[in-house]
């Protein structure tokens, strides 16, 4: 939950220069929700208080061990793994050099610069942010992405500073975001078993297709890239026609993929590899 800044100039004796702490604190979970797991099931946020004694001069420490004995059975000392939904260290992001972090309603703003750490909180409402569990931060073609269980938020990067809203989509699980321009405007959600697309701020149940079990999208000159179990060519086409399958390569997959000019680096269990995506046609391996 520490934000850490450091100094990585010799990989092999990496220095802590400043530790801020507690910087990522916050769980998006519900005030209330219950969760069955192993035949048991956990209720969270439900308060009650109930007292069960009074501590004075003549009775300093009260004798408790007859309600622990109780409530034994439906009480525990340390939250199931199984329940922290949403680790409170996944929003970072890093644009142009400048370090953004999540926060509760806002962006902040990270710099260390000749031993002084600084932090700026970017006021931005958030609109109905505490109600999607938060899961990833990604920065992608100039758009800010909070990706939660519920649907995903976006933010402008060129108007970060003049903007006061950011602006939401409802979507079952998405993975992974971006955004497309041509030949229509919108947007790509992934989400775990299709592709959808997302014009004029409103989804379609025709316009999706199957996601190969795929967990990245990447945007090449308004061609869709998914990878997964195969890296798919799509085309994000209108409102209602179902999105266009351009090509597939069975040989390239992975988990992850990031873009650098026509350089396209895809991570899987074999390792890293890089590909020349200069001409989509005709994706070939970089020796």
């Amino acid at each position: 939950v520490d934000l850490l800044v450091i100094d990585v100039e010799d990989p092999l004796q990496a220095k802590v220069k400043h530790r801020e702490a507690n910087h990522f604190n916050k769980y998006y979970n519900s005030d209330w929700s219950m969760l069955q797991t192993n035949s048991a099931v956990y209720v969270i946020g439900n308060k009650q208080i109930v007292l069960t004694g009074t501590e004075t001069d003549k009775n300093p420490a009260p004798d408790f061990s007859e309600y622990d004995k109780l409530y034994e059975n439906i009480t525990v000392k340390e939250i199931p793994e199984t329940l922290q939904f949403d680790k409170p260290y996944v929003g970072i992001i890093n644009i142009e050099n400048k370090i953004y972090t999540l926060g509760y309603k806002s962006l902040v703003l990270c710099s260390y610069t000749s031993d002084v750490f600084k932090i700026t909180r970017l006021a931005i409402d958030f609109t109905n942010y505490i109600s999607i569990p938060i899961s990833n931060l990604q920065y992608k073609d100039g758009m800010i992405y909070i990706i939660g269980t519920y649907g995903f938020t976006y933010l402008d990067y060129n108007n970060l500073l003049t903007q006061n809203n950011a602006y939401q989509h409802w979507n079952q699980g998405p993975l992974d975001v971006i955004s497309v321009k041509k030949p229509v405007s919108g947007f790509v959600a992934l989400s775990k078993n299709v592709i959808e697309g997302i014009i004029n701020g409103e989804g379609s149940r025709n316009n999706y297709v199957s996601s190969l079990k795929a967990t990245s999208l990447i945007n090449v000159n308004d061609t869709i890239l998914a990878l997964g179990e195969r890296l798919t060519l799509y085309h994000l086409i209108s409102q209602t026609e179902p999105i266009e399958l351009i090509k597939e390569y069975p040989d390239i997959s992975g988990s992850c993929m990031t873009r650098n000019g026509d350089v396209l680096a895809v991570a899987n269990k074999q390792g890293l590899f890089f590909y020349d995506v200069g001409n989509l046609k005709n994706i070939k391996l970089i020796p």
